[in-house]
Parts: structure tokens; C-alpha cells; sequence
């Protein structure tokens, strides 16, 4: 975070000769900046940092700038990746830049700028643009280096946040209610991590039959649910905590669940790493209890179950592109039987100048639904997705191509009629 530090870098002699908006600078930079994985406001960037040529791909480029995102407790860290290319072989750098959940919109991107302004420089220093360049420093006051390093953090790292939605869709024979809101507080620092978190929902849908005026079909599926995670860091590989959880769902058959667990974490890249390669193994042991609006399938109206759980993930975030994949397996420890495994894959990858794969896919195999209603499911309950049915697997997947051909150049900045479609 730019906080004490306060450095402004500014093209003032661009300033005077600025090429025309959209038009390439004659042996300037290239730079490919890959934000798929974060928000960036490229239109800001490139008015703002006009001395170099945006291009749209690496293959193209002398600087690759790698952005990624991960959440801190009081907001966010963005990671830029500064890895050269073709001239600038073997040259890299790494620069961060913190926000606060309070920082508006303006703030971030003047930060995402500011960092991306500084991490170009010594790659700029080697090309013409280099003399049109001046640097600036701005000393920061007393009360902002004060600022800067509170002596007392009167909220102690803890972060809170309520929010409130809702919605009416009306029409001659339907009416739909949606009503919502949720509390978080969320504490994070070097060694801990604690969420705490609630949140309920309110629907309702009413129909009118027309061959049945008289009569109106009311359907409510409203749910609550509390949860709260407590995570201690324990090296630089390993993590342990506990999580808790209460609440209610309409589609599980459930009018009260409760679970409780205790976990461990091992990472084979230190956690230091996490924005660019991880692979981590979760185990988790626990308890969890039911109380069923109608009697189950085994002809349960409650119960209480231990529960175990683990997972292996592996995320890469590379120049040529992310993959991650997740492996879950659950079991209830009275019937190893009752289970489920699911394997999630996920990739986006360059595979030549222009040309991207994507996919995201998942295959789940479903033996653990012990809150099936057996009552059964009616028309109605399956229409409106108001129950959950009893299957052996789930599967999911999409993939997609996208090809870009012409001109390399992303200059240009015109906003007119944006809304025009």
C-alpha cells in the first residue's frame, strides 16, 4: 500500500506531444497486460500510461504484465507480475498494491495505475520514450506518516460489513417476492484468520391458474444460515482451524442442520506463492446433526452423524494461461457407502498467437443424500426446483475457442455511445 510513500511519475513532456489517441509510438514498448483474472479499467490505464503500446498479445510484446488478485481482511492485494520478453529476456519484477474494502472505484484504479507506472519504468528507460519522462516525489505530511503506522488499531483488524437486497417481478397472474440480507465480520492478520457470517432469505411465489380463478398457488422457500470459521497459521505450509455452521433448507428437507468441524492443511508451496501455484491437501473431521421437515428415506426425522472430508486442489497461473483442478471426497463414518466424490477441472489456456481454449467441467458421484423426503417429490416442488431428487452422479461442463486476428495495437480509447446496442 502507498501509504508513507507517496511516488508520482508523470510523461509531463508527453503531455505537450502526445501522439493521437489510438496511434502506436514508433519504438516504443509493448505491452501485453493480461488481466482475465482481475478487474482492470484498461480504458483509465492506457489515457493515463500513453508512452508505451498496449498490445493484445504476449506473443507481440516486450513486457508481459501478470495480474492477480487475492483478499486480505481489510480488502484486497493486487500482485503485478512484470515478466520481460524477446529484448527484455530474464528481466521480471513483482509490485503489489493494497486497497481497503472502503476504497472507492476512483482510489483503485489509481493504484492498479500507479504501480503499473512504476513497474514499467525501468523497462521504459531503454527506449525513446525514456527522455519525454520526469519523475516527481511528493513528501508526505506528518499526519499521513502518522496515518500511515497507527500505533493503535482501534478496531483491532476486524472488519464488518451488512448489506440488503430484495425484488418484486408482477404480472397479471404471477407475483414473485425476493428479500434478502446478510453480516459479516471478518478478522485477518499474519497468524489468523476469523469469518463470522449471517445471512437469510425470504421467497415467495404466488400463481393464478386459469382454469381455476378462484384459487392462488403460494410456494415459500425461505432459508438462514450462520456460519464462522476460525483458521491459525501454523508454518509456512501448514494451516489449522475449526468451522461452524446452523441454519435451514427447504430444498434438503432440512428445518435445522448444525455442523461442527475441525481441519488441517498442508501446502506444497509455501502459502507466500498462493496468487501464482498452489497445491494443498484438506482434512477434515467432524459432527453434524438434522432435523427433517418430513421423514427421510431411511425413516429418519433426526439424526446426528460423523462426518469426514478431503480435498486436493492444484491452481497454476501462468503466462500462458491458469488451470486448477479440485478432487472433494465426503463420507459419513457410520456407512463408509454414504458418499460423495467430485472432481472439478478448470483451464484457460493461449495455445498460439491469438487463439485461446477455455473449459470448466466437473463429474460428481452422489451416494451420501440422506435427506431425500421419502414422501417423494411432487410436480409442482419438481418444476419449481423447490426439492432436491435422489441421482447417482452429477455431471457439468463447457468449453469454449476465441481467435483474434488484425491489427496488434490497443491504443484506442472512445467511449462514445457506449450504450448504443
Amino acid at each position: 500500500m502507498f501509504t508513507a510513500l507517496n511516488l508520482t511519475i508523470s510523461p509531463d513532456t508527453i503531455a505537450q506531444n502526445r501522439p493521437a489517441n489510438g496511434q502506436e509510438q514508433s519504438n516504443g514498448l509493448n505491452v501485453f497486460l493480461d488481466c482475465h483474472r482481475m478487474w482492470c479499467e484498461m480504458d483509465h490505464i492506457r489515457l493515463e500510461i500513453p508512452y508505451v503500446n498496449w498490445v493484445r498479445d504476449r506473443e507481440v510484446a516486450d513486457v508481459h504484465i501478470l495480474a492477480t488478485r487475492q483478499g486480505t481482511g481489510g480488502g484486497s492485494e493486487f500482485i503485478f507480475n512484470f515478466i520481460g520478453l524477446r529484448a527484455f529476456e530474464g528481466i521480471s519484477d513483482t509490485l503489489r498494491y493494497n486497497t481497503s474494502r472502503t476504497d472507492v472505484r476512483n482510489e483503485e484504479r489509481e493504484g492498479q495505475t500507479r504501480t503499473l507506472q512504476m513497474g514499467l519504468m525501468r523497462f521504459v528507460a531503454g527506449t525513446p520514450a525514456a527522455r519525454n519522462i520526469s519523475i516527481s516525489y511528493d513528501a508526505p505530511t506528518r499526519q499521513e506518516q502518522v496515518r500511515a503506522s497507527p500505533e493503535h488499531d482501534p478496531w483491532n483488524y476486524w472488519i464488518f460489513r451488512i448489506s440488503a437486497n430484495g425484488n418484486v417481478d408482477a404480472e397479471s397472474l404471477e407475483r414473485h417476492y425476493r428479500l434478502g440480507g446478510n453480516v459479516s465480520a471478518n478478522r485477518t492478520t499474519d497468524n489468523w484468520i476469523i469469518r463470522v457470517s449471517a445471512r437469510g432469505r425470504f421467497e415467495e411465489d404466488r400463481y393464478k391458474y386459469e382454469d381455476y380463478p378462484d384459487s392462488v398457488g403460494v410456494y415459500n422457500n425461505n432459508t438462514a444460515s450462520a456460519n464462522a470459521r476460525v483458521i491459525r497459521s501454523v508454518a509456512d505450509h501448514w494451516g489449522a482451524g475449526v468451522r461452524a455452521s446452523v441454519g435451514n433448507s427447504v430444498r434438503y428437507n432440512q428445518d435445522l442442520f448444525a455442523r461442527f468441524a475441525t481441519g488441517i492443511e498442508y501446502s506444497v508451496f509455501p502459502y507466500a506463492e498462493s496468487t501464482r501455484r498452489s497445491f494443498t491437501i484438506l482434512y477434515t473431521l467432524g459432527v453434524a446433526g438434522f432435523d427433517y421437515e418430513e421423514m427421510t428415506i431411511f425413516e429418519q426425522t433426526s439424526e446426528i452423524l460423523l462426518q469426514q472430508e478431503l480435498e486436493v486442489a492444484l491452481g497454476y497461473v501462468q503466462p500462458w494461461g491458469n488451470i486448477g483442478g479440485d478432487l472433494e471426497a465426503t463420507t459419513y463414518l457410520h456407512d463408509l457407502g454414504l458418499h460423495r466424490v467430485e472432481l472439478s477441472i478448470g483451464m484457460s489456456i493461449r495455445i498460439t498467437r491469438g487463439l485461446d481454449f477455455n473449459y470448466g467441467g466437473s463429474v460428481a458421484r452422489i451416494k451420501d443424500q440422506i435427506y431425500l423426503s421419502g414422501e417423494g417429490v411432487s410436480t409442482d416442488e419438481i418444476l419449481l426446483s423447490r426439492r432436491a431428487r435422489g441421482t447417482d452422479f452429477e455431471v457439468g461442463m463447457g468449453f469454449g475457442f476465441s481467435y483474434t486476428f488484425g491489427s496488434i495495437f490497443n491504443n484506442a480509447v472512445n467511449p462514445r455511445m457506449e450504450d448504443f446496442r
